[in-house]
Protein backbone atom coordinates (compact mmCIF):
# COMPACT_ATOMS: atom_id res chain seq x y z
CA UNK A 1 0.00 0.00 0.00
CA UNK A 2 2.62 2.22 0.77
CA UNK A 3 5.18 1.70 -2.14
CA UNK A 4 1.76 2.03 -4.63
CA UNK A 5 0.78 5.80 -2.78
CA UNK A 6 4.86 6.72 -3.18
CA UNK A 7 5.02 5.27 -6.67
CA UNK A 8 1.89 7.32 -7.86
CA UNK A 9 3.74 10.25 -5.81
CA UNK A 10 6.90 9.71 -7.94
CA UNK A 11 5.35 9.37 -11.43
CA UNK A 12 2.50 12.71 -10.56
CA UNK A 13 5.55 14.63 -9.60
CA UNK A 14 6.41 17.09 -12.83
CA UNK A 15 8.33 19.58 -11.42
CA UNK A 16 11.51 19.03 -13.27
CA UNK A 17 9.87 17.89 -16.70
CA UNK A 18 8.78 21.39 -16.55
CA UNK A 19 11.58 23.09 -15.91
CA UNK A 20 13.47 21.18 -18.79
CA UNK A 21 10.45 22.29 -21.37
CA UNK A 22 10.82 25.68 -20.36
CA UNK A 23 14.21 25.36 -21.00
CA UNK A 24 14.06 23.61 -24.61
CA UNK A 25 10.54 26.06 -25.06
CA UNK A 26 12.56 29.14 -24.26
CA UNK A 27 15.51 28.36 -26.61
CA UNK A 28 13.11 27.25 -29.75
CA UNK A 29 11.59 30.82 -28.94
CA UNK A 30 14.79 32.59 -28.91
CA UNK A 31 15.52 31.07 -31.82
CA UNK A 32 12.06 32.04 -33.71
CA UNK A 33 12.77 35.40 -32.69
CA UNK A 34 16.20 35.77 -33.58
CA UNK A 35 14.97 34.50 -36.75
CA UNK A 36 12.11 36.62 -37.45
CA UNK A 37 14.15 39.74 -36.21
CA UNK A 38 17.46 39.18 -38.42
CA UNK A 39 15.65 37.75 -41.42
CA UNK A 40 13.64 40.98 -41.36
CA UNK A 41 16.71 43.10 -41.53
CA UNK A 42 18.10 41.14 -44.31
CA UNK A 43 14.87 41.30 -46.30
CA UNK A 44 14.72 44.95 -45.99
CA UNK A 45 18.19 44.97 -47.42
CA UNK A 46 17.51 43.27 -50.14
CA UNK A 47 14.47 45.24 -50.72
CA UNK A 48 17.13 48.20 -50.80
CA UNK A 49 19.54 46.58 -52.67
CA UNK A 50 17.90 45.21 -55.63
CA UNK A 51 16.25 48.79 -56.21
CA UNK A 52 19.97 49.80 -56.69
CA UNK A 53 20.82 47.32 -58.43
CA UNK A 54 17.76 46.94 -61.42
CA UNK A 55 19.13 50.92 -61.65
CA UNK A 56 22.34 49.68 -61.93
CA UNK A 57 21.92 47.77 -64.65
CA UNK A 58 19.60 49.72 -66.64
CA UNK A 59 22.70 52.74 -66.53
CA UNK A 60 25.35 50.28 -67.96
CA UNK A 61 22.76 49.10 -70.34
CA UNK A 62 22.73 52.77 -71.83
CA UNK A 63 26.63 52.74 -71.21
CA UNK A 64 27.80 53.99 -74.75
CA UNK A 65 31.00 51.00 -74.40
CA UNK A 66 29.41 47.73 -72.82
CA UNK A 67 31.94 45.42 -71.10
CA UNK A 68 31.77 43.18 -67.87
CA UNK A 69 33.51 46.12 -66.73
CA UNK A 70 32.08 48.70 -67.06
CA UNK A 71 28.87 46.84 -65.41
CA UNK A 72 30.78 45.72 -62.31
CA UNK A 73 31.84 49.41 -62.00
CA UNK A 74 28.04 50.34 -62.20
CA UNK A 75 26.85 47.98 -60.04
CA UNK A 76 29.73 49.06 -57.18
CA UNK A 77 28.72 53.30 -57.66
CA UNK A 78 24.92 52.20 -57.03
CA UNK A 79 25.23 49.79 -54.32
CA UNK A 80 27.34 52.38 -52.66
CA UNK A 81 24.25 54.63 -52.42
CA UNK A 82 22.46 51.58 -51.18
CA UNK A 83 20.97 52.54 -47.55
CA UNK A 84 21.78 49.25 -46.33
CA UNK A 85 24.85 50.23 -43.78
CA UNK A 86 22.78 50.26 -41.07
CA UNK A 87 22.39 47.07 -40.87
CA UNK A 88 26.28 46.68 -41.70
CA UNK A 89 25.55 44.70 -45.11
CA UNK A 90 28.72 44.92 -47.11
CA UNK A 91 29.16 43.15 -50.83
CA UNK A 92 31.50 40.38 -50.33
CA UNK A 93 31.40 39.54 -53.87
CA UNK A 94 29.95 41.43 -57.48
CA UNK A 95 29.89 39.91 -61.13
CA UNK A 96 29.16 41.76 -64.46
CA UNK A 97 28.27 40.01 -67.79
CA UNK A 98 27.65 41.28 -70.92
CA UNK A 99 25.77 38.75 -72.86
CA UNK A 100 24.29 37.71 -76.62
CA UNK A 101 26.14 39.60 -78.84
CA UNK A 102 25.43 42.84 -76.29
CA UNK A 103 21.65 42.59 -75.74
CA UNK A 104 22.10 41.41 -72.50
CA UNK A 105 23.33 42.30 -69.23
CA UNK A 106 23.33 40.39 -65.83
CA UNK A 107 24.25 41.76 -62.90
CA UNK A 108 24.86 39.82 -59.19
CA UNK A 109 25.88 41.06 -55.62
CA UNK A 110 26.24 39.26 -52.63
CA UNK A 111 25.61 41.12 -49.36
CA UNK A 112 26.63 39.61 -46.34
CA UNK A 113 24.74 40.82 -43.12
CA UNK A 114 26.01 40.47 -39.54
CA UNK A 115 23.39 38.74 -37.06
CA UNK A 116 22.50 40.24 -33.71
CA UNK A 117 20.38 37.61 -32.28
CA UNK A 118 21.09 34.56 -34.12
CA UNK A 119 25.09 34.99 -34.12
CA UNK A 120 23.96 33.85 -30.24
CA UNK A 121 23.35 30.31 -31.34
CA UNK A 122 26.11 30.46 -33.64
CA UNK A 123 25.00 31.88 -37.11
CA UNK A 124 26.81 35.37 -37.35
CA UNK A 125 25.72 36.49 -40.45
CA UNK A 126 23.15 36.07 -43.77
CA UNK A 127 24.36 36.19 -47.44
CA UNK A 128 21.84 38.17 -49.13
CA UNK A 129 21.90 37.84 -53.25
CA UNK A 130 20.42 40.15 -55.40
CA UNK A 131 20.54 39.79 -59.08
CA UNK A 132 18.95 41.59 -62.10
CA UNK A 133 18.82 40.88 -65.66
CA UNK A 134 18.02 43.94 -68.37
CA UNK A 135 17.49 43.47 -71.91
CA UNK A 136 18.75 45.91 -74.28
CA UNK A 137 16.84 47.29 -76.89
CA UNK A 138 14.87 49.77 -78.33
CA UNK A 139 11.37 47.98 -79.10
CA UNK A 140 9.47 50.03 -81.75
CA UNK A 141 10.45 53.73 -82.00
CA UNK A 142 9.74 56.69 -83.91
CA UNK A 143 11.07 60.09 -83.19
CA UNK A 144 10.92 63.60 -84.46
CA UNK A 145 13.95 65.96 -84.17
CA UNK A 146 12.12 69.71 -84.70
CA UNK A 147 15.10 71.36 -85.05
CA UNK A 148 15.22 75.79 -85.11
CA UNK A 149 16.99 76.74 -88.32
CA UNK A 150 16.52 80.07 -87.77
CA UNK A 151 18.82 82.99 -88.96
CA UNK A 152 19.90 84.01 -85.10
CA UNK A 153 20.90 80.10 -85.16
CA UNK A 154 23.66 80.89 -88.25
CA UNK A 155 27.32 79.98 -87.55
CA UNK A 156 28.26 77.91 -84.99
CA UNK A 157 24.77 77.54 -83.27
CA UNK A 158 23.78 75.30 -86.15
CA UNK A 159 26.97 73.61 -86.49
CA UNK A 160 26.61 72.48 -82.80
CA UNK A 161 22.73 71.61 -83.09
CA UNK A 162 23.86 69.32 -86.13
CA UNK A 163 27.11 67.69 -84.06
CA UNK A 164 25.02 67.11 -81.20
CA UNK A 165 21.55 65.42 -83.50
CA UNK A 166 24.01 63.54 -85.44
CA UNK A 167 25.03 62.30 -82.42
CA UNK A 168 21.40 61.39 -80.91
CA UNK A 169 20.95 59.75 -84.53
CA UNK A 170 23.76 57.11 -83.76
CA UNK A 171 22.68 56.63 -80.09
CA UNK A 172 19.86 55.54 -82.21
CA UNK A 173 20.99 53.16 -84.19
CA UNK A 174 24.08 51.72 -82.16
CA UNK A 175 21.56 48.92 -81.06
CA UNK A 176 21.71 45.94 -82.26
CA UNK A 177 17.78 45.89 -83.06
CA UNK A 178 17.51 49.15 -84.59
CA UNK A 179 17.72 48.89 -88.01
CA UNK A 180 14.26 47.36 -88.12
CA UNK A 181 12.80 48.98 -84.83
CA UNK A 182 13.75 52.85 -85.43
CA UNK A 183 12.55 55.66 -87.59
CA UNK A 184 13.69 59.84 -87.26
CA UNK A 185 11.89 61.93 -88.86
CA UNK A 186 13.71 65.33 -89.56
CA UNK A 187 11.29 68.66 -89.18
CA UNK A 188 13.50 72.11 -89.52
CA UNK A 189 11.29 74.94 -88.89
CA UNK A 190 11.61 78.82 -88.88
CA UNK A 191 8.96 80.83 -90.13
CA UNK A 192 7.56 77.91 -92.13
CA UNK A 193 8.37 74.50 -92.72
CA UNK A 194 9.18 73.17 -96.16
CA UNK A 195 6.83 70.60 -96.67
CA UNK A 196 8.57 69.57 -100.67
CA UNK A 197 7.56 70.85 -103.77
CA UNK A 198 6.71 67.48 -104.96
CA UNK A 199 3.62 67.36 -102.76
CA UNK A 200 2.17 70.33 -104.62
CA UNK A 201 -0.80 68.38 -105.96
CA UNK A 202 -1.10 66.18 -102.51
CA UNK A 203 -5.01 66.31 -101.17
CA UNK A 204 -4.03 67.69 -98.26
CA UNK A 205 -1.82 70.72 -99.58
CA UNK A 206 -3.49 74.29 -101.38
CA UNK A 207 -1.25 75.38 -103.81
CA UNK A 208 -2.00 78.16 -106.31
CA UNK A 209 -0.50 77.22 -109.76
CA UNK A 210 2.96 79.52 -110.68
CA UNK A 211 2.32 82.05 -112.00
CA UNK A 212 4.32 84.71 -114.43
CA UNK A 213 3.15 88.23 -115.61
CA UNK A 214 4.54 91.14 -117.16
CA UNK A 215 3.83 94.83 -117.35
CA UNK A 216 4.95 98.78 -117.71
CA UNK A 217 6.20 100.39 -114.11
CA UNK A 218 6.76 103.85 -113.86
CA UNK A 219 8.39 105.57 -111.09
CA UNK A 220 10.16 109.12 -110.10
CA UNK A 221 13.89 109.05 -110.49
CA UNK A 222 16.05 112.25 -109.33
CA UNK A 223 19.37 111.75 -111.70
CA UNK A 224 20.62 115.50 -110.84
CA UNK A 225 20.39 115.06 -106.94
CA UNK A 226 23.72 116.39 -105.10
CA UNK A 227 24.79 114.69 -101.96
CA UNK A 228 26.70 116.89 -99.03
CA UNK A 229 27.22 116.29 -95.35
CA UNK A 230 27.56 112.51 -95.82
CA UNK A 231 28.30 111.00 -92.17
CA UNK A 232 27.64 107.70 -90.30
CA UNK A 233 24.99 106.66 -88.55
CA UNK A 234 24.79 103.84 -85.87
CA UNK A 235 21.77 101.87 -85.07
CA UNK A 236 20.82 98.58 -84.07
CA UNK A 237 19.22 95.65 -86.20
CA UNK A 238 17.22 93.17 -85.66
CA UNK A 239 17.68 89.57 -87.15
CA UNK A 240 15.41 86.81 -86.34
CA UNK A 241 14.54 89.02 -82.92
CA UNK A 242 18.37 89.12 -81.87
CA UNK A 243 19.85 92.66 -81.74
CA UNK A 244 23.27 93.42 -83.31
CA UNK A 245 24.77 96.77 -83.77
CA UNK A 246 24.92 97.99 -87.56
CA UNK A 247 26.17 101.16 -89.35
CA UNK A 248 25.43 103.25 -92.44
CA UNK A 249 26.14 106.28 -94.36
CA UNK A 250 23.30 109.01 -94.56
CA UNK A 251 23.41 112.51 -96.42
CA UNK A 252 21.91 115.30 -97.25
CA UNK A 253 20.66 115.62 -100.47
CA UNK A 254 18.70 118.24 -102.80
CA UNK A 255 16.40 116.26 -105.43
CA UNK A 256 16.44 118.48 -107.65
CA UNK A 257 13.76 117.77 -110.53
CA UNK A 258 12.36 114.67 -110.60
CA UNK A 259 12.19 112.69 -113.99
CA UNK A 260 9.60 109.93 -114.32
CA UNK A 261 11.03 106.83 -115.51
CA UNK A 262 8.70 103.64 -117.45
CA UNK A 263 10.23 100.02 -117.05
CA UNK A 264 8.93 97.02 -118.48
CA UNK A 265 8.98 93.99 -115.74
CA UNK A 266 7.97 90.60 -115.02
CA UNK A 267 6.70 89.57 -111.58
CA UNK A 268 6.95 85.71 -110.79
CA UNK A 269 4.58 84.22 -108.08
CA UNK A 270 6.66 80.40 -107.39
CA UNK A 271 5.77 77.89 -104.64
CA UNK A 272 8.94 76.28 -103.17
CA UNK A 273 7.39 73.81 -100.67
CA UNK A 274 6.73 76.42 -97.66
CA UNK A 275 3.63 75.59 -95.65
CA UNK A 276 1.47 78.06 -94.16
CA UNK A 277 -0.97 78.00 -91.47
CA UNK A 278 -5.07 77.38 -92.41
CA UNK A 279 -7.40 79.11 -89.59
CA UNK A 280 -7.33 78.67 -86.26
CA UNK A 281 -7.72 76.05 -84.55
CA UNK A 282 -7.05 73.90 -87.43
CA UNK A 283 -3.73 75.73 -87.78
CA UNK A 284 -2.51 73.88 -84.73
CA UNK A 285 -4.50 70.84 -85.14
CA UNK A 286 -3.47 67.00 -87.14
CA UNK A 287 -7.36 66.53 -88.53
CA UNK A 288 -9.43 67.51 -91.19
CA UNK A 289 -7.51 67.52 -93.96
CA UNK A 290 -10.36 67.81 -96.27
CA UNK A 291 -9.61 71.60 -95.11
CA UNK A 292 -6.43 71.62 -96.73
CA UNK A 293 -2.83 73.55 -95.94
CA UNK A 294 -2.09 76.66 -97.83
CA UNK A 295 1.00 77.11 -99.80
CA UNK A 296 2.43 80.03 -99.79
CA UNK A 297 4.82 81.36 -102.27
CA UNK A 298 7.01 83.83 -102.96
CA UNK A 299 8.91 83.19 -99.12
CA UNK A 300 11.87 81.38 -98.15
CA UNK A 301 11.81 78.44 -95.92
CA UNK A 302 14.13 75.86 -94.65
CA UNK A 303 15.70 72.68 -96.20
CA UNK A 304 13.22 70.02 -96.77
CA UNK A 305 11.33 67.94 -93.84
CA UNK A 306 12.28 64.12 -94.09
CA UNK A 307 9.44 62.09 -92.77
CA UNK A 308 9.94 59.07 -90.69
CA UNK A 309 12.94 57.22 -92.14
CA UNK A 310 15.00 53.56 -91.28
CA UNK A 311 17.96 55.42 -93.31
CA UNK A 312 20.61 56.47 -91.15
CA UNK A 313 22.51 58.18 -94.08
CA UNK A 314 19.37 59.84 -95.35
CA UNK A 315 18.84 61.22 -91.61
CA UNK A 316 22.54 62.60 -91.40
CA UNK A 317 22.43 64.11 -95.25
CA UNK A 318 18.85 65.98 -94.28
CA UNK A 319 20.34 67.18 -90.60
CA UNK A 320 23.86 67.94 -92.53
CA UNK A 321 22.13 70.54 -95.19
CA UNK A 322 20.34 72.63 -92.89
CA UNK A 323 20.82 76.19 -93.15
CA UNK A 324 19.92 79.32 -91.14
CA UNK A 325 17.60 81.37 -92.13
CA UNK A 326 14.47 83.25 -91.88
CA UNK A 327 12.42 84.26 -88.31
CA UNK A 328 10.96 82.29 -85.80
CA UNK A 329 7.47 80.93 -85.23
CA UNK A 330 7.48 77.20 -83.15
CA UNK A 331 3.92 76.36 -83.62
CA UNK A 332 4.78 75.42 -87.60
CA UNK A 333 7.77 72.90 -86.52
CA UNK A 334 5.66 71.62 -83.99
CA UNK A 335 2.43 70.90 -85.88
CA UNK A 336 4.54 69.30 -88.39
CA UNK A 337 6.66 67.46 -85.80
CA UNK A 338 3.55 66.00 -84.94
CA UNK A 339 2.06 65.10 -88.12
CA UNK A 340 5.27 63.11 -89.25
CA UNK A 341 4.76 61.19 -86.24
CA UNK A 342 0.96 60.25 -86.38
CA UNK A 343 -0.37 57.79 -88.90
CA UNK A 344 -3.01 59.90 -90.63
CA UNK A 345 -2.94 62.00 -93.01
CA UNK A 346 -0.66 64.38 -94.11
CA UNK A 347 2.20 61.44 -94.00
CA UNK A 348 2.03 58.01 -93.67
CA UNK A 349 5.52 56.22 -92.78
CA UNK A 350 3.81 56.11 -89.38
CA UNK A 351 1.42 53.09 -90.43
CA UNK A 352 2.32 49.72 -89.65
CA UNK A 353 5.27 48.15 -91.33
CA UNK A 354 8.47 45.52 -90.97
CA UNK A 355 9.69 48.30 -88.83
CA UNK A 356 6.05 48.73 -86.08
CA UNK A 357 5.07 45.37 -86.83
CA UNK A 358 4.50 42.86 -83.56
CA UNK A 359 4.55 45.54 -80.99
CA UNK A 360 3.33 49.37 -79.89
CA UNK A 361 5.33 52.12 -80.78
CA UNK A 362 6.43 54.54 -78.60
CA UNK A 363 6.54 58.30 -80.16
CA UNK A 364 9.10 61.35 -79.10
CA UNK A 365 9.16 64.81 -80.46
CA UNK A 366 12.21 66.53 -79.62
CA UNK A 367 11.80 70.13 -79.78
CA UNK A 368 14.90 72.77 -80.32
CA UNK A 369 14.58 76.14 -80.32
CA UNK A 370 17.38 79.41 -79.63
CA UNK A 371 14.83 81.97 -78.88
CA UNK A 372 11.48 83.70 -78.80
CA UNK A 373 8.63 83.59 -81.47
CA UNK A 374 9.01 86.59 -83.81
CA UNK A 375 6.14 85.75 -86.14
CA UNK A 376 2.31 85.13 -86.12
CA UNK A 377 0.18 83.81 -88.73
CA UNK A 378 -2.55 86.09 -90.53
CA UNK A 379 -5.84 85.29 -91.15
CA UNK A 380 -6.92 84.34 -93.67
CA UNK A 381 -4.21 85.19 -95.52
CA UNK A 382 -2.56 81.96 -94.41
CA UNK A 383 0.83 82.76 -94.04
CA UNK A 384 3.05 84.18 -91.36
CA UNK A 385 4.17 87.18 -91.64
CA UNK A 386 2.41 88.81 -88.73
CA UNK A 387 4.49 90.23 -86.20
CA UNK A 388 2.21 89.21 -82.64
CA UNK A 389 4.14 87.63 -80.60
CA UNK A 390 2.12 87.07 -77.52
CA UNK A 391 -0.48 85.23 -80.02
CA UNK A 392 2.47 82.83 -81.61
CA UNK A 393 3.21 82.11 -77.91
CA UNK A 394 0.07 81.23 -76.86
CA UNK A 395 -0.57 79.29 -80.28
CA UNK A 396 2.78 77.18 -78.68
CA UNK A 397 1.30 76.50 -75.74
CA UNK A 398 -1.81 75.18 -77.56
CA UNK A 399 -0.40 73.03 -79.95
CA UNK A 400 1.44 71.50 -76.86
CA UNK A 401 -2.01 71.15 -75.32
CA UNK A 402 -3.24 69.55 -78.71
CA UNK A 403 -0.25 66.93 -79.22
CA UNK A 404 -0.57 65.59 -75.69
CA UNK A 405 -4.28 65.33 -76.04
CA UNK A 406 -3.44 62.95 -78.78
CA UNK A 407 -4.51 59.70 -77.37
CA UNK A 408 -3.87 57.90 -80.30
CA UNK A 409 0.04 58.72 -80.90
CA UNK A 410 0.82 59.11 -77.43
CA UNK A 411 3.73 61.52 -77.84
CA UNK A 412 6.23 62.22 -75.18
CA UNK A 413 7.54 65.75 -75.68
CA UNK A 414 11.30 66.73 -75.49
CA UNK A 415 11.94 70.74 -75.05
CA UNK A 416 15.18 72.37 -75.28
CA UNK A 417 16.88 75.69 -74.75
CA UNK A 418 19.70 76.66 -76.84
CA UNK A 419 21.69 79.57 -75.14
CA UNK A 420 17.93 80.95 -74.64
CA UNK A 421 18.59 83.75 -72.01
CA UNK A 422 14.01 84.82 -72.24
CA UNK A 423 12.91 83.18 -68.89
CA UNK A 424 9.61 83.99 -70.55
CA UNK A 425 10.64 81.25 -73.92
CA UNK A 426 12.16 78.55 -70.85
CA UNK A 427 8.63 79.03 -69.36
CA UNK A 428 6.61 77.68 -72.66
CA UNK A 429 8.94 74.87 -73.22
CA UNK A 430 9.01 73.94 -69.89
CA UNK A 431 5.33 73.85 -70.38
CA UNK A 432 5.30 71.97 -73.20
CA UNK A 433 7.52 69.10 -71.97
CA UNK A 434 5.35 65.75 -70.91
CA UNK A 435 5.41 64.50 -67.66
CA UNK A 436 7.66 61.31 -69.49
CA UNK A 437 9.75 63.91 -70.94
CA UNK A 438 11.77 66.65 -69.77
CA UNK A 439 13.03 70.29 -70.34
CA UNK A 440 16.56 70.74 -70.59
CA UNK A 441 18.15 74.55 -70.32
CA UNK A 442 21.18 74.19 -72.94
CA UNK A 443 23.52 77.00 -71.63
CA UNK A 444 26.35 75.85 -74.12
CA UNK A 445 27.07 73.64 -76.59
CA UNK A 446 28.59 71.12 -73.66
CA UNK A 447 25.06 71.33 -72.20
CA UNK A 448 23.45 70.60 -75.69
CA UNK A 449 25.31 67.26 -76.27
CA UNK A 450 24.70 66.24 -72.35
CA UNK A 451 20.65 67.45 -73.47
CA UNK A 452 20.55 65.30 -76.85
CA UNK A 453 22.98 62.21 -74.77
CA UNK A 454 20.40 62.14 -71.96
CA UNK A 455 17.71 62.28 -74.71
CA UNK A 456 19.21 59.07 -76.26
CA UNK A 457 19.91 57.42 -73.54
CA UNK A 458 15.85 58.00 -72.08
CA UNK A 459 14.71 56.52 -75.59
CA UNK A 460 17.17 53.57 -75.76
CA UNK A 461 15.14 51.98 -73.17
CA UNK A 462 15.81 48.66 -71.80
CA UNK A 463 14.48 46.50 -70.20
CA UNK A 464 14.55 44.70 -66.54
CA UNK A 465 14.09 40.93 -67.62
CA UNK A 466 14.90 39.49 -64.00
Amino acid sequence: MTMSVDLRRCLSDRRGSVAMIFGLSLTVLFGVVGFAVDFSRAHAVKLSAQGAMDAAMMAAARSQSLSDQVVEDTIEKFMSLVDSTKHGAAALSTVGRVLDNGTTVEGEVVLRMPTRILNVMGYGYIDVKIESRVMRGLGNVEIALVLDTTQSMAGSRLDSVKAASSQLVDTLFSLPDASSKVKVAVVPFAQYVNVGSENRNASWMDVPPDTTSTGISCRDTWPNAVLSNCRIEYYTEYNDGVPSPAQREVCDWDGGTPVNVCEPYTWTETWSGCAGARSNPLNIKDEQYSTRIPGIRNVSCPSKILPLSKSVSDIKNNIDAMSANGDTYIPSGLVWGWRSLSNRAPFAESADDPATAGGAVRKYLVLMTDGFNTRSPRYPEGDHEGNDSTLANQLTRATCDNIKADSDSKIEIYTIAFEVTDEGVKDILRYCATPGGAFFDAVDYAKLLSAFGEIGNSVTVARIAK
